[in-house]
């Protein structure tokens, strides 16, 4: 448990706008790429996580949803909220039938 600057009892997550945060941070992500390497790729860079894993087939795709049904397990079990309004999702690819 910790406190912030104002006195509030913070109950999960890292205190921010600390010296230490950043650090505290990454050590607290640290674990998420081990996590969810059985299903999807995972690339992290500062407070941001990249998942991603190239899907070709109908078994691909499942085994990505499973990725981030495993990512959203992590998140649940560190108390980790998600800010969802800044989640995105890109698709790259081409129509194979040309």
């Amino acid at each position: 448990m910790a406190f912030t600057q104002t006195g509030l009892m913070l109950l999960s997550g890292i205190p921010q706008e600390t010296i230490l945060g950043p650090i505290l941070f990454i050590i607290y992500i640290n674990d998420l790429p081990d996590v969810c390497k059985q299903f999807i790729n995972v690339y992290l860079f500062a407070d941001d996580a990249k998942l991603y894993k190239h899907v070709i087939t109908d078994n691909d795709h499942q085994v990505f949803q499973n990725g981030l049904n495993t990512f959203q397990e992590w998140s649940d079990r560190w108390l980790l909220r998600l800010s969802i309004n800044k989640c995105k999702t890109a698709f790259h690819g081409r129509d194979v039938n040309y």
